[in-house]
This record gives C-alpha cells, sequence and structure tokens, in this order.
C-alpha cells in the first residue's frame, strides 16, 4: 500500500540534506552547532514529510 514514486520525497529531503551542510559549516563559525544540529534534523524530517504528502496527492489523482 505504498507509494510507487516517490519524486518530491526524494528532491525535498535532497534539499533537505543542502541545506543542512550549508548550516552545518555556518555552525562551525558561530560556535553553537548544538542547536544546529537539532534544526538540520527538524529540517530534513519537515521537507521529507512535505515530499511524501504531495507525493500522496499527486499519485492520488
Amino acid at each position: 500500500m505504498g507509494l510507487k514514486e516517490h519524486k518530491y520525497m526524494d528532491f525535498l529531503t535532497t534539499i533537505g540534506f543542502i541545506l543542512s551542510f550549508i548550516l552545518a559549516v555556518i555552525s562551525v563559525f558561530m560556535g553553537k552547532w548544538q542547536v544546529v544540529i537539532v534544526i538540520d534534523l527538524f529540517i530534513i524530517i519537515l521537507l521529507r514529510l512535505v515530499g511524501y504528502i504531495i507525493d500522496r496527492q499527486v499519485e492520488k489523482k
């Protein structure tokens, strides 16, 4: 009962990883890497969920 294609979920997850990498590089210079790790995980999970919801809506049509 899963999705046939994960096009948007994969795309948004990739964007999440890129944003996380950029934030990690910035956090090295700021010195607040603990907070940034939590924000990174939240961004990745949020974008993956949004992509999954979009994929479900597209597949229903």
